[in-house]
């Protein structure tokens, strides 16, 4: 069970994370979910296509761009303000994720 102090400190940092995520650009948030959307629809045509490179090498530049990707960098530092407290999120594959497997697979 969790003593008071501990319930106190962690109620501060949700209040940070909270006030931190609120600087996050939701146009920026918007235009990258449907750039996903559309990203995720090229790459299952690609990979319905048998043009399992050319899937594999767009992935890794949508890795890296999403990596780049200033408001998701925002919400990550935000995230690392209640590190201990939550379980790690996935935000979505990265660079070594794809290292050792292909896109195409993931994908049925």
């Amino acid at each position: 069970m969790m003593d008071q102090a501990k319930m106190q400190q962690m109620m501060q940092q949700m209040q940070n994370m909270q006030r931190c995520m609120q600087g996050i650009d939701q146009a920026e948030m918007k235009a990258l979910e449907q750039r996903g959307r559309t990203m995720e629809a090229e790459l299952r045509g690609l990979c319905a296509q048998g043009k399992r490179e050319e899937a594999q090498t767009a992935a890794l530049e949508f890795a890296m761009e999403t990596a780049e990707n200033s408001a998701l960098q925002t919400m990550k530092k935000c995230g690392e303000q209640m590190q201990g407290l939550l379980p790690d999120l996935p935000l979505g594959p990265s660079r070594n994720d794809l290292k050792d497997r292909h896109v195409c697979d993931g994908m049925q």
